[in-house]
């Protein structure tokens, strides 16, 4: 038979034997021997710990608290306006603090569910900066 895609018939291809194969200090493999494969203790798999996540090594700019972006939503129509125009008022808004000291703030005002569904919106506009 010839193989048409190199110009080489079976006759000449070598294949050596297996008494070869050992002779040469190479060993035969068995393909029908499952292998039991242990990782090596430098090898074990790795632990969530183990992981830099890309955000973790670039410094970039950053993020501008909450409070100061929320009271700066001041002009802004709808709900998130209307929340920062009220924030101005607070004399003890968390002007530095993050959604959660917000949150807190306005659950000690015994605020209304509205005002944290704007917090909620206000808070998704804010990440998306």
């Amino acid at each position: 038979m010839m193989d048409v895609s190199n110009g080489i018939t079976d006759a000449e291809v070598i294949q050596p034997t297996a008494h070869e194969i050992e002779a040469a200090g190479q060993v035969l493999f068995d393909f029908g021997t499952p292998i039991d494969v242990e990782p090596l203790p430098e090898h074990e798999p790795p632990m969530l710990g183990d992981f830099t996540f890309a955000g973790d090594a670039l410094e970039g700019p950053v993020r501008e608290p909450f409070g100061a972006w929320l009271l700066k939503q001041k002009d802004r129509k709808g709900w998130v306006g209307d929340l920062a125009k009220a924030a101005l008022r607070d004399p003890a808004f968390p002007k530095r603090g993050d959604p959660d000291d917000v949150r807190k703030r306005l659950r000690d005002l015994h605020a209304d569910g509205d005002t944290f569904e704007a917090l909620d919106d206000a808070e998704l506009d804010w990440a998306s900066y």
